[in-house]
């Protein structure tokens, strides 16, 4: 008899946590599992995929944990604009999900305040949590905050305790993380609240599915034809303005230095937030915006890029960078956080030294000058790979007995 493993996500495709979490759905082969797939918002066309079902009591228990949660945020402030979330109230958003015939639950990006850490810690099946950003190494933020004032401080170290110490409380849990960077964070946290010595839960390295076979073609080609085809041309994904995480600040030092200089003429820009990028501010750039690029027309603009320009703080993985090795596209990036763990320097990317906007430059021009001599390192990632080398290792019953 086939076991069945239920994932739950917030949405099934939209975002990187989202896209992520279903192509790890995809890889799993349907021979061996009875599969499906539970989340607040659907997007695709999936029959496995379930949106649930929210009760009007849910509902209102939802509002209030958000507006609960936007009123201690405010209070408890950081002049950094990072995602948080509290999980901190019950919303019985899981009592509509039938879990009597599931042999194993796999949580994935689930906050939002929609349900609890409590509602997931207590589902009475085996757990398999992934952890797709930093929200399990703090108190409310989904990435580390930097610098936040004495009365925050206090409160997300009262709220990390309260959390680590519901987790050392569970059984039959296992985590999973997309590099080493960020298993060594959540390892340093859990032993900094395991004042009681509980043995830590296994937590295995597992990067997102990388998708070698899309290869579709932008629809509008009109515009890919503006673009000439000889000059050495940057690629630059752009989110959201002043987003401390994806380091915009150092990008725009980055770009305002090359503006004042030669070096460096054409880029190409996308994201969904491409609209509010500052392009008056370099009048001496040339800038091409695509704006939003589904996921499956995402390979013609790296295939057009000569240099993929990642300016993040912090990064647990990265599809973008993934992605763009894939494409044949060196990245150019900090030596710092998950992303550097896919980049294989002066090969496939060149790693700067650590918010050096200088050593940015540098690293452009070496493959402005220099052929990229392609190494293909993700294949252990693509999708027929996927299940055999990571999760057939993870849902493996003997993980849960320690």
């Amino acid at each position: 008899m086939k076991k069945k493993i239920l994932y739950l996500s917030y949405n099934d495709f939209f975002g990187g946590a989202a896209i992520a979490s279903f192509n790890m759905f995809k890889s799993i082969s349907s021979k061996k599992y009875k599969l499906e797939l539970n989340c607040i918002t659907k997007k695709t066309n999936d029959k496995r995929v379930k949106k649930i079902n929210i009760t009007i009591i849910s509902y209102l228990k939802i509002f209030v944990s958000i507006l609960l949660s936007q009123v201690l945020f405010l209070i408890f402030n950081t002049k950094n604009k990072i995602k948080r979330s509290m999980c901190l109230i019950d919303t019985g958003l899981l009592n509509r999900i039938k879990l009597t015939d599931v042999d194993i639950v796999h949580v994935h990006w689930f906050y939002n305040e929609v349900v609890s850490l409590n509602e997931i810690l207590n589902i009475k099946k085996k757990l398999v949590i992934s952890l797709h950003d930093l929200w399990f190494c703090n108190g409310t933020f989904h990435y580390d905050p930097g610098k936040i004032n004495i009365f925050s401080r206090f409160f997300e170290e009262y709220l990390l305790k309260r959390k680590c110490q519901k987790i050392l409380q569970r059984d039959n849990i296992i985590f999973t993380v997309p590099s080493n960077w960020s298993k060594q964070k959540f390892i340093k946290t859990l032993k900094k609240y395991n004042t009681n010595n509980k043995q830590l839960p296994k937590i295995f390295i597992i990067g997102n599915v990388v998708d070698f076979k899309k290869n579709a073609k932008y629809s509008n080609l009109e515009d890919l034809k503006l673009i000439p085809k000889k000059e050495f041309k940057c690629l630059i994904h752009f989110e959201k303005r002043n987003n401390y995480v994806k380091a915009y600040d150092y990008l725009f030092k980055l770009l305002s230095k090359i503006n004042n200089s030669s070096q460096f003429k054409y880029f190409i820009v996308f994201g969904n937030n491409s609209h509010n990028f500052p392009f008056k501010k370099f009048n001496n750039l040339i800038f091409y915006d695509f704006g939003f690029v589904e996921n499956n027309q995402i390979d013609e603009l790296y295939k057009l890029s000569n240099v993929f320009i990642l300016t993040s703080r912090q990064e647990t993985f990265s599809q973008l960078t993934a992605d763009s090795i894939v494409n044949k596209t060196p990245v150019v990036a900090f030596d710092c956080s998950g992303h550097r763990e896919l980049i294989i320097h002066k090969k496939n990317g060149f790693l700067a030294k650590k918010f050096r906007i200088d050593d940015l430059i540098k690293g452009m021009n070496y493959f402005k000058n220099k052929k990229l001599k392609y190494i293909n390192n993700l294949q252990h990632y693509s999708k027929k790979h996927y299940y055999k080398n990571f999760l057939n290792k993870i849902y493996d019953f003997d993980n849960f007995k320690y």
